[in-house]
Parts: C-alpha cells; sequence; structure tokens
C-alpha cells in the first residue's frame, strides 16, 4: 500500500529495513501470543481408541475458536481494505500519467504500455492472492462456529469421527495459501518471474 502512495514521504517507508522490522516484530509477537497452547493442550479421548493432541475443553478451547473467528475475519477485511487502496492508488497515478501529456510526448510508448502491464499484473496479483486466502482459510473459522453450537450435544462415534476428519482437513487448508500465493504468482506476472529468475541467478 505504501510503495503505490502518490505521497513521496510513504513511499520512501517502504523499505527492506521496515519489512525486515515488521516480520521479526511480527514473528516474535505471534510466537508469544500462540505460547498458551504450549500449556493448555492435551491428548484428549473423543472416542474409544481415538484420541487427539488437542485444546482442554472448556475455556481455552472457547477463547482459541472465537480469537481464530476474529483474526481470520480482520486479516480478510485488512487484506480486502489494503488491496482496494492500492488499487486507488494505481487509478490516481494513472490519471496523473493521461493528464501529463506534455511529458507522455517525450516518452517512449513501450515504457506506458509496460508500466500498465505491471499494474494490471499487480492488480490481478492481489485479486488472486485474497481468493486464495478466502477459499483456503475461512473453512476454519465456520467449522469452529459449528463446535460452538454443538460443544454440548451427545455425538455417537461415527459423528465424532467425520469431525475429526473435517477438523483435519481445515487445519491442513489454512497452510495451503502460505504455499499457493507464490506459485500463483508466478503463474500470473511476468514481471514476479523475471524478479524470481534474477533472485536465483545472483543477478
Amino acid at each position: 500500500m505504501f510503495i503505490t502512495s502518490r505521497n513521496a514521504n510513504r513511499r520512501r517507508r517502504s523499505t527492506k529495513r521496515l519489512a525486515y522490522i515488521c516480520i521479526i516484530i511480527g514473528t516474535i509477537f505471534w510466537a508469544l501470543f500462540h505460547s498458551h497452547t504450549l500449556i493448555f493442550t492435551s491428548i484428549i479421548q473423543f472416542a474409544p481408541y481415538v484420541y487427539v493432541c488437542y485444546f482442554q475443553p472448556g475455556a481455552e478451547t472457547t477463547f482459541v475458536a472465537y480469537y481464530t473467528i476474529i483474526t481470520e475475519t480482520l486479516v480478510l477485511v485488512l487484506m480486502i481494505t489494503c488491496g482496494l487502496c492500492s488499487l486507488n492508488n494505481i487509478r490516481k497515478i494513472r490519471r496523473i500519467r493521461a493528464i501529463s501529456n506534455e511529458s507522455v510526448k517525450n516518452v517512449p510508448k513501450n515504457n506506458l504500455r509496460s508500466a500498465s502491464s505491471k499494474d494490471r499484473q499487480f492488480v490481478f496479483m492481489l485479486i488472486v492472492d485474497i481468493i486464495i486466502y478466502t477459499l483456503f482459510t475461512f473453512v476454519l473459522p465456520i467449522f469452529l462456529i459449528y463446535g460452538q453450537i454443538t460443544q454440548n450435544d451427545v455425538k455417537s462415534f461415527e459423528r465424532t469421527q467425520i469431525e475429526n476428519i473435517i477438523r483435519n482437513l481445515c487445519l491442513f487448508r489454512i497452510t495451503i495459501p502460505s504455499c499457493l500465493s507464490c506459485y500463483a504468482n508466478f503463474a500470473i506476472s511476468k514481471t514476479f518471474r523475471n524478479e524470481i529468475k534474477t533472485i536465483l541467478l545472483c543477478r
């Protein structure tokens, strides 16, 4: 969002140093925030001969359920908001390019087409990332809502087995966006592919 801003001061803040600081702070924060899982997890028997390492029933399970629902919703809202802000900034930059006719005359058409193509690729990458995140990650909060609604129900062995399978699938699905996003961007954007080649070849 900073890198597409018309404000020069904001663009100046979009540096590798800021990215490293955000990554380090974010990693430390979430590691400390999730440290409670080391204490409040145990091996629970859901059915005869069915043992699962899961959160302790009661307050811990309720907290994790609502926390996951809230965080996944907030992340999706932030992704959409930042994506819309980036789109808005790109549109404003395009208008400025169109208005400044004198400077456009001196710029080769190939450069203008290249900039426009990069903008389209960037927008498409944003949209695909949001769709991937929504499809694969939002399933877990829905399952947790179902779990909270049915937590006091008496469940049969078959129902428990089905819920365990669905839970494992949901937990597996939330890891897919982190892996798939890079490959999606690689397939979508020619600029992204060139940057990856440059990094791998150490040019």
